[in-house]
């Protein structure tokens, strides 16, 4: 008897687990299709004045108003002339959307730096933000003239000598318009 109800449950169990097997409508854990899927996908993290900065995954063919969107969209106070909305995300795992620098229309001595545009800058004007010297303003404007504009303010750390800190102490005095 014993024996008999054992069969009966490991049968129910079979029957159970090959069910499941062959149901379309029960998700499948399976290896294969999920690495295609993430072929597919780039997970990116996105900062600044974004509603909600985090990590995202995006279309490989996304461009950066998608991971925008994915975000929840710009803040009021995000400066849309210094982001090419239409650019293609790869080659970066990180984004960061800068703030609008303040500006009146009062003739007032004010401390706050002129975000520079690294797309039409001279050497001197490159010269004028901080942790920028002769040697790297004259490496940004090689670059540009070897690869043509800046798409992506993030581009800066492929010239030589912009690592991550450099660009982050940088990132919020440059403009690409």
């Amino acid at each position: 008897m014993v024996k008999t109800i054992i069969i009966v449950i490991i049968g129910m169990f079979i029957c159970l687990v090959g069910f499941q097997a062959i149901d379309p409508n029960i998700p499948q854990n399976d290896p294969i299709s999920q690495s295609v899927n993430d072929e597919n996908m780039l997970s990116l993290t996105i900062e600044g004045e974004v509603v909600m900065p985090g990590k995202y995954k995006v279309d490989n063919d996304a461009i950066l108003e998608d991971l925008i969107t994915a975000a929840g969209g710009l803040l009021e106070s995000a400066d849309e002339d210094a982001i090419n909305l239409s650019a293609r995300l790869d080659g970066h795992d990180s984004y960061y959307i800068p703030a609008k620098s303040e500006y009146s229309n009062n003739c007032e001595i004010t401390s706050e730096v002129q975000k520079v545009n690294i797309n039409e800058a001279t050497l001197d004007q490159l010269m004028t933000i901080s942790g920028i010297k002769e040697t790297l303003a004259s490496r940004i404007i090689e670059y540009r003239e070897q690869n043509g504009p800046f798409l992506l303010i993030e581009d800066l750390m492929n010239v030589s000598g912009i690592g991550k800190v450099t660009y982050q102490s940088i990132r919020d005095y440059v403009t690409l318009k």
